[in-house]
């Protein structure tokens, strides 16, 4: 079949399903970086959430771009999460379904799903939405203590529970993620035992997992990044990563240099173009 190539990003698959008929396939450079170095099967785990600081919908147009992407480089995207979300406007999830719903239109339901969504008990998914979302994501449900569903409306002011779940919930997803990509977070009015994403990127760091840290959407990300720079941190953060050293490895196939321009980038297809570079460097060794 013949290639046709264009400019990132890709386009949406039903614009592509329309080429086949004439028998071409249509082609971005940063895929064809895929296709090239034969990368396969790979599980992205995306520990990205809303902060304190950002007013504007960056992180939402950051996580939509990484959706499209990577569905194109037929990647598994890994997220934890909950439709139910509070704060409706920072609904990564329901962004997830939106960009999911114009990228990947499915027409039959796949066992192989292309995102996958670890829920947290106390929190659980309907069965209204899990037939409503069923072609586009599977779920992962984490009950460490077995704790009965009917209760968890009762257990949803226990901090106990949830700061035991969340635990469970982020060391589960890391351990079935490939590579952690690291942005924003929030630094205060979080549950568990500390923010999110510091959790997970601490979970990262212990398992040896590629980590991409993303600065420019401030948060705990920039925090941890200021800590690993030996810059002035906040002290809500500081005393999480006081037990790690400050000259880390990040294991992501990118040099220093290479990742201090990923600590500061804000365009999402040159941030993907790194954090493909880096494992694209770490398939080929």
């Amino acid at each position: 079949m013949e290639k046709i190539y264009y400019s990132d990003p890709p386009l949406p698959q039903e614009e592509i399903e329309l080429f086949k008929i004439f028998k071409k396939t249509l082609v971005t450079p940063l895929q064809e970086m895929v296709l090239q170095n034969e990368i396969k099967n790979k599980k992205i785990m995306l520990s990205i959430s809303e902060n304190e600081e950002i007013v504007d919908l960056s992180i939402k147009s950051l996580l939509s771009d990484m959706i499209k992407y990577f569905i194109a480089f037929d990647f598994q995207i890994l997220y934890g999460g909950n439709l139910k979300y509070e704060n409706k406007e920072m609904n990564l999830v329901i962004q997830i379904l939106k960009t999911l719903d114009f990228y990947k239109k499915i027409d039959v339901i796949s066992s192989d799903k292309r995102v996958i969504n670890y829920v947290a008990y106390p929190l659980n998914i309907t069965n209204e939405d899990k037939i409503n979302t069923m072609k586009e994501i599977d779920y992962i449900f984490i009950n460490p203590d077995n704790l009965p569903l009917e209760e968890a409306q009762t257990n949803f002011s226990n901090n106990r529970i949830w700061e035991r779940s969340l635990t469970a919930m982020r060391e589960k997803i890391v351990e079935d993620s490939d590579y952690l990509i690291i942005a924003g977070g929030k630094t205060r009015g979080f549950k568990g035992k500390m923010p999110g994403i510091l959790e997970e990127f601490l979970n990262g760091l212990k398992n040896k997992k590629p980590l991409f840290l993303l600065g420019a959407f401030n948060g705990v990300t920039k925090e941890i990044i200021n800590y690993i720079q030996g810059k002035e941190t906040s002290e809500e953060i500081k005393k999480y990563l006081e037990n790690i050293p400050k000259n880390i490895f990040l294991n992501n196939g990118l040099t220093e240099e290479e990742n201090r321009i990923l600590f500061e980038l804000e365009n999402s297809s040159q941030i993907i173009e790194l954090i493909l570079k880096g494992i694209r460097n770490l398939e080929v060794r």
